[in-house]
């Protein structure tokens, strides 16, 4: 219940009566963030959205199946 009162003291709600005032506010949400907060919501969305087309991978960038490298 304490992580639910935490969640809503941290909460902001906005009513835009137009999508023109909601234009207007936009930018300035985004640069009021830290640098480091917007990234992170980028690379979320960026997965949401790889997730959504069914081409992210649950797996490391690095493939790991080669066990050992010859070199002559």
């Amino acid at each position: 219940m304490i992580a639910a009162e935490e969640r809503r003291a941290r909460m902001q709600v906005r009513v835009y009566r137009t999508l023109a005032a909601h234009d207007r506010d936009d930018p300035a949400y985004w640069l009021a963030l830290p640098v480091a907060q917007r990234v992170l919501q980028v690379w979320k969305l960026s997965e949401a959205q790889y997730r959504l087309c069914g081409k992210f991978p649950d797996e490391s960038g690095l493939p790991r199946s080669t066990a050992c490298v010859y070199r002559p």
